[in-house]
């Protein structure tokens, strides 16, 4: 079969879905619902940093991001849920990846990480976290790169309105 004859066989609308499904899987797709990240996107930013040299060393720039998210667990291989969903709050968000603020350890290495995008909307953002710190103030602090949106993704877990990670 040579590749003209491919070409007609495969209908225009295969190829046009192709695209919709990656366009849906890329975590931008979801994240510009955020209006943080959709400045980010805009390139309206200001900095909180004490030198050019912080700047220049990151890829990507990064705003405050201090809103409840949900953390839930996943098996590295199977990508499935591996524990409770965490309440977390987040400490800052960039187009690549965020930190986030916990109370409880967090063993994983892959997580869904669901952010509210209305009162009763969750979008999800596999995330591979990339490290993980013990602040002096008893809680941890994690961050992770933003690597696919998952759609249909429900970790079951709400985020309480108040949280002592807040404020």
């Amino acid at each position: 079969m040579t590749f003209a004859t491919l070409e007609a066989a495969v209908s225009r609308n295969a190829f046009a879905g192709r695209n919709v499904r990656e366009r849906a899987a890329d975590p931008l797709h979801v994240l510009g619902q955020i209006p943080e990240v959709r400045a980010l996107a805009d390139g309206v930013v200001a900095s909180w940093h004490s030198s050019l040299a912080s700047l220049q060393s990151r890829r990507w720039h990064r705003a405050k991001f201090d809103k409840p998210l949900r953390v839930t667990p996943l098996d590295d291989q199977t990508e499935l849920p591996a524990g409770a969903p965490l309440a977390v709050v987040g400490h800052d968000i960039s187009l690549a990846g965020l930190s986030f603020i916990h109370s409880q350890p967090l063993a994983a290495r892959k997580v869904a990480i669901a952010f509210q995008v209305d009162e009763t909307t969750w979008e999800t953002v596999l995330t591979l976290l990339k490290w993980c710190r013990f602040r002096r103030d008893g809680l941890y602090q994690s961050g992770g790169q933003f690597v696919r949106a998952l759609a249909g993704f429900d970790g079951g877990f709400r985020v309480p309105e108040e949280s002592r990670l807040c404020g």
